[in-house]
């Protein structure tokens, strides 16, 4: 485009913004808006990320002591739940021997790994006695 004066530049403009358009310093406003958004919600998205993965660790955890207790009735046996791995696995296994003081499981049931970099400690096992 050739311009001769300034009423053909403001005729050109008039005619781009007419065509739906942006100028440069709308799309900067524009831009910076959304990165203001996007700060403030990220710290509340953090936070509601870490909740959901504890709630899901607490019912992952449930989930476990439930299957063991139901397979100590099933078994009629003594069903030891311990921490193993750093506390990052939760192992599961059947006592058939006849009981003495220590729990030690005769044979593995199942090892649950906790997900979401979570671990798990308690002091001594878990044990669910059927008898």
């Amino acid at each position: 485009m050739k311009f001769s004066h300034n009423g053909e530049i403001a005729r050109c403009y008039r005619q781009l913004k007419s065509q739906g358009g942006v100028s440069l310093l709308e799309m900067l406003f524009g831009i910076s808006l959304f990165l203001i958004a996007v700060s403030i919600g990220i710290p509340s998205l953090e936070t509601w990320q870490s909740s959901f993965h504890r709630n899901n660790a607490r019912n992952e955890l449930e989930f476990v002591l439930n299957r063991a207790r139901a397979e100590a009735i099933a078994q009629g046996a003594r069903v030891i739940v311990s921490s193993t791995n750093a506390g990052e696995t939760i192992s599961v296994g059947v006592d058939q021997i006849p009981y003495d003081n220590s729990a030690v499981a005769d044979y593995p049931l199942f090892n649950s790994p906790l997900s979401f970099h979570m671990t798990i400690s308690f002091s001594g096992d878990i044990i669910f006695n059927s008898r």
